[in-house]
């Protein structure tokens, strides 16, 4: 809101001012940029965090027990976890999954 403030101002002529108004500018423009790194520091940690390779590997473990475990109720949840719709015609089926791809690098 500072940035767009400052440049207002030099859109309606502050001209008098200009260094001051430049030299303000910058410094929003960094600490924007620095709060920016930040952000996207804190959101790859959280990223890494919770798309680990063994928290991935566990909760599918899990499910994999709820369907050995053939409770109705369980397994018809799983189902809707998973799979998004099931088309069924004459010729063939079609089920379209909700799953994501995720590389892994490193």
């Amino acid at each position: 809101g500072q940035i767009d403030n400052l440049v207002t101002a030099l859109a309606e002529g502050a001209g008098g001012h200009l260094s001051a108004i430049v030299d303000r500018l910058k410094k929003l423009e960094n600490q924007k940029q620095q709060i920016e790194n930040e952000r996207e520091i804190l959101r790859t940690r959280n990223d890494a965090e919770i798309l680990s390779l063994e928290n991935i590997t566990a909760y599918l473990r899990q499910q994999a027990e709820i369907l050995k475990s053939r409770n109705p109720d369980a397994c018809r949840k799983l189902v809707n976890t998973f799979v998004e719709r099931v088309n069924v015609s004459s010729e063939d089926t079609e089920v379209i999954y909700r799953i994501t791809t995720v590389v892994f690098t490193g």
